[in-house]
């Protein structure tokens, strides 16, 4: 079955470089971008260079759903969450690092939902860790 929807988390690196990969997509398939911002101030602290690309892929992105007007303790949390919940697959770069990422992949594990990893590493040798 083909996949109709992207969501993507939309933090600088990977998250915007998916987002705008979804965005040159468009051109020859039926897929849609949702971006799930946290919070209404989410790139007030990325550098300029990736503040204008998020800014690109807002305004080429299909919807927008923002998890809270301000920061909170936990609002990261709810958005990734809700990707996963709202999702049939998750496709991520997760090196093993603790944070987000690790959080939203044993989630989506915890959850049954199939993963492909791009790391070099294999999913398998990071569920070791």
């Amino acid at each position: 079955m083909p996949f109709r929807r992207a969501i993507t988390p939309f933090s600088p690196a990977f998250d915007i470089w998916a987002a705008e990969a979804v965005i040159r997509a468009r051109a020859h398939h039926d897929i849609r971008l949702l971006c799930a911002v946290p919070h209404d101030h989410q790139s007030d602290r990325f550098a300029p260079s990736w503040k204008k690309r998020y800014n690109v892929c807002l305004v080429n992105s299909d919807a927008v759903r923002v998890f809270a007007s301000n920061y909170f303790s936990g609002c990261f949390s709810v958005r990734n969450r809700f990707m996963v919940d709202s999702s049939s697959l998750l496709i991520c770069y997760f090196d093993g690092q603790a944070g987000g990422t690790a959080q939203t992949v044993h989630y989506a594990q915890g959850s049954g939902l199939h993963i492909i990893n791009l790391s070099p590493r294999t999913y398998d040798q990071l569920s070791l860790l």
